[in-house]
């Protein structure tokens, strides 16, 4: 019965190590995938507008609320006519970049994240909270109600971060 106790124990803190580590790999991940979708750019705030290796400027064309994206497109009679259309664009309307309107802490990616991770938690602490009851061991119980505290402290917080993340509620209206 102790060796599935030290058992179940693992399988819970690792979970909880999972969850924490989660949105360090999610956030690597997120900003990866936003350089690479610019790479061979320059972006120029006082014009806003974004520049490729060529010289050509991609300027705001729309910004769609709902998506919660800004897109970025050069003029098509340029491009088509570009050296290195084929290794940039198969579009024949022009590049188009699109940026997120939002950094990472508001992301999609970052809700999936904090979604998951809560998951994550919630299920390690009801493992503790089962053994909890489970154990006559007074050491076992302590070392399981510890486990449930820091599952529900965690959850806790993770609960507030994914609540800090959602879009606002005028987003969700009818169009």
């Amino acid at each position: 019965m102790v060796s599935e106790a030290w058992f179940v124990g693992g399988y819970a803190l690792l979970l909880l190590l999972i969850a924490l580590g989660l949105e360090w790999i999610a956030r690597g991940s997120h900003e990866r995938i936003r350089r690479a979708r610019t790479v061979g750019f320059r972006y120029h705030g006082h014009l806003n507008a974004w520049q490729c290796s060529e010289g050509t400027f991609l300027r705001h064309a729309d910004t769609d609320r709902h998506a919660r994206v800004v897109r970025f497109r050069a003029e098509a009679k340029v491009c088509n006519g570009c050296r290195i259309k084929e290794h940039c664009t198969d579009s024949d309307e022009g590049r188009e970049l699109i940026h997120p309107l939002e950094g990472w802490p508001r992301s999609e990616m970052a809700r999936f994240q904090r979604a998951l991770s809560l998951s994550l938690i919630v299920l390690a602490a009801l493992f503790c909270a089962i053994e909890t009851a489970r154990q006559s061991e007074p050491p076992l119980r302590l070392f399981f109600l510890c486990g449930l505290l820091a599952g529900a402290v965690l959850a806790r917080r993770e609960l507030r971060r994914l609540k800090e993340t959602q879009p606002p509620a005028s987003d969700f209206s009818p169009r």
